[in-house]
């Protein structure tokens, strides 16, 4: 099953949830949503099936959803019950691990390090004894040691 969640936890960020279907064709799967706050479990969403199509671009898919102000400081998980194609059979419900907690905003990036400098190379006709270093504007010849 691998039920999982993905997508950034942050107000107006959009989450989806992930899964691996097994035991023969999948039918008409359902999923719901689920918000955590305080340790107490709400049902957000009913149990919808999940288009046919099996693309989670689809505006309506159950998989999807936009996280709102009321989600903010909470987790959540989502729920799943496979259906197999044919003879409808339905699997276990299965639930994903709680996401992290909701954001107002998104965190900052840590700051990227910055390049090393770049060694200074020889001027065109020096010697490779020397090199030029910039001190006010003007070129000084250095040892290099």
């Amino acid at each position: 099953r691998n039920l999982r969640i993905e997508g950034e936890c942050v107000r107006g960020g959009e989450l989806i949830a992930k899964y691996t279907y097994l035991g023969g064709r999948e039918g008409a799967t359902e999923c719901w949503w689920l918000r955590i706050r305080d340790g107490k479990r709400q049902t957000l969403t009913a149990p919808k099936p999940i288009p046919v199509s099996g693309d989670a671009t689809d505006i309506v898919d159950p998989r999807r959803l936009v996280l709102s102000d009321a989600d903010v400081g909470c987790t959540l998980k989502v729920k799943l019950r496979p259906v197999r194609k044919g003879d409808l059979e339905q699997g276990e419900i299965a639930t994903s691990k709680a996401s992290e907690e909701v954001l107002d905003t998104p965190t900052p990036k840590p700051p990227q390090p910055s390049s090393p400098p770049l060694p200074l190379l020889p001027a065109p006709g020096a010697s490779p004894s020397t090199q030029e270093a910039p001190s006010s504007g003007a070129l000084i010849r250095k040892p290099v040691k």
